[in-house]
């Protein structure tokens, strides 16, 4: 079995990304906005990624949330996505 992927937000493109690992074996572990992360952190400490994927106005409440044991793992999935968006949180 191949490596954890966590996916946070599953619309339309994390579903797309979603069916993509899972076709390519990859366990995902999808996180919606009403799930509390660190709940889910203790049973996946170390995903092989934790893509978040979520609409722009989520993305910061998202990002203040994220627990420290994933922010080496992370990739960003967003339309215009600056510096400025993950910057503040040391990503």
């Amino acid at each position: 079995m191949r490596a954890a992927v966590v996916i946070i937000g599953i619309g339309e493109m994390g579903g797309v990304f979603a069916r993509g690992f899972l076709k390519m074996g990859h366990p995902v572990y999808p996180i919606v906005r009403s799930m509390d992360m660190n709940t889910y952190v203790n049973a996946m400490p170390q995903p092989v990624l934790v893509l978040v994927a979520v609409a722009e106005t989520d993305l910061h409440p998202v990002l203040q949330k994220l627990p420290s044991q994933w922010r080496d793992c992370i990739a960003l999935l967003q339309n215009e996505l600056l510096p400025r968006d993950w910057e503040p949180y040391g990503l």
